[in-house]
């Protein structure tokens, strides 16, 4: 009599895969931040689209969405609008002039791209990557001292000085304009203009 064959051992269970939760649109917009920052264009316009499309209000999700779809989608008219819209419903940013000036670029538009970046930097006149897509467009700034090499430390110095407290100083005075009390004669408060003489009875 055969001596009965071993049973074989029960296979592993596979391990069950748990549905991935859906992301938020901002989830969504920080991807594609990430993935564009990585080179990743494909999957930028992909997480960008979803949130764009979840909230086709937010700036910041028209912006990048814009770019994306024209640098890659090919819809250069549908990007500049897109891009064009999210600077009308929020004009300070310059990160979004950043991107409507790319979408410039892309399409061979030199010109065009030069005066956006410049606009986005008199909101942020530090701004870094405005300054390097200026400079790889042959773009730059007129040194203070002309008869001095622009590289040169006074020349590097005078124009961050400049840069940074001449729009504060601009803004002071416009305010000071601004806050003059109606009626005040030769710069002075009402309260304190000269009275008219009382008449004698």
């Amino acid at each position: 009599m055969m001596p009965p064959k071993p049973s074989k051992p029960p296979k592993p269970s596979k391990p069950q895969q748990t549905a991935q939760p859906p992301y938020t649109p901002q989830e969504q917009f920080l991807l594609g931040k990430g993935f564009l920052e990585d080179d990743n264009v494909d999957r930028a316009l992909r997480a960008f689209e979803k949130a764009y499309k979840a909230d086709n209000e937010n700036p910041d999700y028209m912006s990048y969405y814009g770019l994306c779809k024209a640098i890659r989608g090919g819809e250069i008219g549908y990007g500049l609008e897109l891009c064009t819209q999210a600077i009308k419903k929020d004009f300070s940013r310059a990160e979004l002039y950043h991107n409507l000036g790319r979408v410039y670029k892309a399409t061979g538009n030199k010109k065009g791209a030069i005066g956006v970046f410049k606009k986005g930097l008199k909101f942020d006149p530090q701004n870094a990557k405005l300054r390097q897509e200026l400079a790889e467009l042959g773009f730059r700034d007129r040194p203070v001292i002309e008869g001095i090499d622009r590289d040169n430390p006074l020349n590097k110095y005078l124009g961050i000085l400049i840069r940074r407290t001449l729009p504060g100083i601009f803004s002071k005075k416009k305010e000071a304009s601004k806050g003059k009390p109606p009626g005040s004669a030769a710069g002075r408060p009402a309260s304190e203009a000269p009275k008219p003489p009382k008449k004698r009875k």
